[in-house]
C-alpha cells in the first residue's frame, strides 16, 4: 500500500490536473458573461442616450470607460452620445479613435460626413461619405450621406444618379425619402419635395424635426392649419424645441390672429431661454394687437348700442 505521504501527494496532483482542465471553461464563461453584460449596458446606454437621459447615460458610460478604456464598442458609445448631446467636436474625435483601430467602420465615416456637413464643411463631408461608400458600397445609410453631402455641395447630377440607385433598392426607407426631399428642394421642384417629406414623416418613428420642415412647406402653400398641426406634433415628441415654438407662435400671430394662444408659445420660449429678444418683441407685439382689436370691438360696439338708443329715443313718426 502506498504510504499515506504519497496517498496526499497522488490527490493534489489529481485535484491540478482537473482544475487546470476546468479552468479554460470557467475563463471562457466568465469572458462571455462579462462581454453580455457590457453588451446590456451599452444598449442602455444608446436606449437613454435616445431618449434624452444624458445625464444617466453618461454616468454609466463612464463606468464602462474606466473598466474597458479601448473597446471599440464603448468608445462608439461614447461617440453617439456625444453627437446626441450636440457635442459635435468630442463625438469626432471618438470616431477617429475609433478609425485608427478599426479603418473600415462604416458609422465612423457616415457620422463624419454628417458633422461635417452640419458645420458647413461640405469638401470634407463629401471625402468622408465616399469613405463610408468605399468601406460597404451596399450600406444604404453610406449612400444617404454621400447624396446629403453632394447635394449641399451643389453636385446635384451625381447626387441624383446615386439617389436613383436609392431609390430602386431602399425607398421605402425613411432617410432615402428624406434626402429625395433635399434634392427636390435644390430644384426647387417643391410639390414633389412635400410628398417625399411627407413619406419620411409617415415612415420615421418619431423626427419632430422633420414634421418642423414640413410644416414650413404648408406655411409656404398657404395650408395654415397644417403647419400648426404638424408643429403641434413635434411638439408633442421635443416640448422644448425652441424652434417649433417659435413657428407655432408665428402661425398662431400673423395667420390665424390667435394672439392668447401665440402669447402662451412666446411665454413658453421664454421659460427656457428668459433672454429671447424675439419671444419678448413677439409677447409685446401681440399684447398691442390684442388691445387694438378690444379697442376696435369696443368702438364698434359703442356705435351699434348708439344707434339702437337714437333709433328707439326718436319719435314714431320719424321711424317710420
Amino acid at each position: 500500500m502506498p504510504s499515506s505521504k504519497s496517498t496526499r501527494w497522488l490527490l493534489q496532483l489529481a485535484l491540478f490536473a482537473y482544475a487546470s482542465g476546468c479552468a479554460p471553461a470557467l475563463s471562457a464563461n466568465a469572458a462571455a458573461d462579462a462581454e453580455a453584460s457590457r453588451a446590456a449596458s451599452l444598449k442602455q446606454i444608446d436606449s437613454m442616450s435616445a431618449s434624452g437621459s444624458y445625464f444617466k447615460a453618461s454616468a454609466q458610460l463612464d463606468q464602462l470607460r474606466a473598466k474597458y478604456p479601448d473597446n471599440i464598442d464603448v468608445i462608439l458609445a461614447s461617440a453617439r452620445l456625444y453627437r446626441d448631446m450636440g457635442l459635435p467636436a468630442r463625438a469626432a474625435a471618438e470616431y477617429q479613435k475609433v478609425l485608427r483601430t478599426n479603418p473600415n467602420s462604416t458609422e465612423s465615416y457616415v457620422a463624419l460626413s454628417n458633422i461635417y456637413r452640419q458645420q458647413l464643411d461640405i469638401p470634407r463631408a463629401i471625402a468622408f461619405a465616399r469613405r463610408a461608400f468605399a468601406s460597404n458600397p451596399h450600406a444604404t445609410e453610406a449612400r444617404v450621406a454621400l447624396v446629403s453631402a453632394l447635394v449641399e455641395g451643389g453636385m446635384l447630377k451625381e447626387s441624383e444618379q446615386e439617389l436613383n440607385q436609392l431609390l430602386k433598392t431602399d425607398a421605402k426607407n425613411a432617410q432615402v425619402q428624406y434626402v429625395s426631399y433635399k434634392l427636390a428642394m435644390r430644384r426647387g421642384q417643391t410639390v414633389s419635395a412635400q410628398q417625399h417629406l411627407e413619406s419620411a414623416v409617415a415612415l420615421a418613428y418619431s423626427r419632430p424635426d422633420w414634421l418642423v420642415e414640413l410644416s414650413e412647406l404648408n406655411r409656404m402653400e398657404g395650408d395654415y392649419a397644417a403647419a400648426r398641426r404638424n408643429l403641434e406634433e413635434s411638439l408633442t415628441s421635443d416640448q422644448f424645441s425652441l424652434d417649433a415654438l417659435n413657428k407655432l407662435a408665428i402661425v398662431d400671430e400673423f395667420y390665424f390672429h390667435e394672439y392668447d394662444h401665440a402669447m402662451e408659445q412666446y411665454r413658453n420660449i421664454l421659460a427656457i431661454d428668459p433672454d429671447s429678444v424675439t419671444a419678448l418683441a413677439g409677447l409685446d407685439r401681440c399684447k398691442v394687437k390684442k388691445n387694438d382689436i378690444a379697442g376696435v370691438l369696443k368702438f364698434q360696439l359703442q356705435n351699434v348700442v348708439s344707434n339702437a338708443v337714437s333709433f328707439f329715443s326718436k319719435p314714431r313718426s320719424d321711424q317710420e
